[in-house]
Formats: C-alpha cells, sequence, structure tokens
C-alpha cells in the first residue's frame, strides 16, 4: 500500500511540474490577465565555453554534474535554461528524469557521451574544473536534454551557414 502511495505522489509530482511549463495548461485567468506565453520560473544550468555548437547541432544532449537535489533533480519533459558562457541562454527540456549515481558506478558509455574519453577521466577533469573537494562517493546527476521544441521545430538551431 505505501509503495501504491509512493508511485502515485511522485506521478502527482510530475504531472504538476508538467503542467507548470505547458502553457495550455495554465488556468483561464492567467490568460486574460495577458500572462500566456510568458514562462514560469525554471531551473538554471550554466555551461562552460565550448558547449553551445555541440549543443545547437545536437552532438551534446547530457551534463554529468555533482548532484544537488534542488539544482538538479529534473522530470522527463521539465523546461529549463541552458546559460551558456559563449554568450547564449537558450531554454532545454529534459528528455528523461535525471540519472543519480556515485562516480565510481559511471559507465565509460556515459562519461564519453559527455566528451570524456572514459569515466576516469571524466571524474578527474570534473574534479579538476569544477568539483575539488570530488570523491568517487559522491553522487554524480546524468542529465539528458535537447533543445526546447515548438511542434517539431527546435525553437533555435544551427543551420548552414553556422560555423563551429
Amino acid at each position: 500500500m505505501a509503495r501504491e502511495n509512493i508511485a502515485r505522489e511522485i506521478s502527482l509530482e510530475k504531472i504538476m511540474r508538467m503542467a507548470v511549463n505547458d502553457v495550455r495548461l495554465w488556468p483561464e485567468w492567467m490568460r486574460r490577465e495577458g500572462k500566456i506565453g510568458k514562462l514560469p520560473p525554471m531551473k538554471k544550468l550554466i555551461f562552460g565555453k565550448g558547449l553551445l555548437a555541440p549543443t545547437l547541432t545536437g552532438e551534446r544532449t547530457i551534463s554529468i554534474r555533482k548532484f544537488r537535489k534542488e539544482a538538479h533533480d529534473f522530470i522527463e519533459e521539465e523546461s529549463f535554461i541552458g546559460s551558456f558562457q559563449d554568450g547564449l541562454d537558450i531554454i532545454l527540456v529534459a528528455i528523461e528524469d535525471t540519472a543519480v549515481k556515485t562516480f565510481d558506478k559511471l559507465t565509460d558509455k556515459e562519461a564519453r557521451e559527455d566528451g570524456y574519453k572514459d569515466a576516469k577521466d571524466g571524474f578527474k577533469k570534473l574534479k579538476k574544473r569544477f568539483y575539488p573537494d570530488l570523491k568517487p562517493e559522491d553522487e554524480a546527476g546524468i542529465i539528458r536534454y535537447e533543445i526546447w521544441h515548438v511542434g517539431k521545430t527546435p525553437v533555435v538551431g544551427a543551420n548552414e551557414f553556422f560555423k563551429k
């Protein structure tokens, strides 16, 4: 019985977060008062320099970070702001719930998807660049995302004139 309640709560939380991100589900009064089209507050992830181009082209759709629940606990279809140090903010969408595991359980495949040679290389570089106190038993948040779409069209993307 308790397990069913947990599943129901998770489903309700997921539904509520999706509703906040979907303007069509906002109450009529918000549309009447001109609030339609204004997005609710969203989480923001900062991406280092050089990561904008592979995101625009779809080559990069993953970010491995030291997990912080309040900042990295995305659910599938949740919108958030990707703030790129290349100088552009883009609305991104989580394509699955954030996976959480310890860094010592990170796979080589996951690390390669994020641009590292293997899991050891990823741990070493994350520790050096962002998290000097990082330990193998710390939790990693694996965030998979894509650029926000309107229908089937991405709201921003690289075209034939784009230079990496």
